[in-house]
């Protein structure tokens, strides 16, 4: 909030511990709760660049900080994506509806913020869609080439995660 003053504010009648009263018309336990407007009304509000950086680039941290803690999950994915080809990334695209309401609640978090909790709904859905995706070929069709790759990526990325988690272990 950035200044103002509200023309219905809430009001103190003790300090230690903070009791306060909150007259009609709004009912409930916690009014404010419940009928924000009513109680802000007559704030100002302002909007900060420079806080809301910060915000977005905490956001960016927590977000890293789930996906290493994932890199099992990622390499398993990754290398179901490469070794299906073409058909797979065709039937994950076409999951685009699942993948944007996915990755548009997972950037509105991102505004405010970060915690497993808020956003693992949204991971969900987004790892679903991805899942739902997935088209393997038959063995006889299966290029050795694209076997190799996605095998080396999913060592590569699993020896990493064994290495974070060694570390946490230390």
């Amino acid at each position: 909030m950035g200044g103002g003053v509200p023309k219905h504010p809430t009001r103190q009648l003790q300090e230690h511990p903070a009791v306060f009263e909150f007259a009609k018309p709004v009912a409930g336990t916690y009014p404010p709760w419940y009928d924000p407007s009513y109680w802000n009304e007559g704030a100002q509000w302002t909007f900060r660049l420079r806080s809301q950086i910060r915000v977005l680039v905490q956001s960016a941290r927590n977000y890293t900080k789930m996906l290493v803690g994932e890199l099992g999950l990622l390499a398993g994915l990754l290398s179901f994506i490469l070794w299906g080809g073409a058909p797979t990334r065709k039937a994950i695209f076409s999951n685009w509806p699942l993948i944007a309401a996915g990755g548009l609640s997972i950037g509105a978090y991102s505004l405010v913020l970060v915690t497993p909790r808020y956003v693992g709904g949204s991971a969900v859905l987004l790892f679903v869609a991805i899942l739902a995706g997935i088209r393997l070929p038959r063995k006889d069709q299966t290029a050795p080439l694209a076997q190799y790759v996605a095998t080396a990526v999913m060592a590569t990325i699993l020896f990493q995660s064994w290495q974070i988690w060694r570390r946490r272990l230390i």
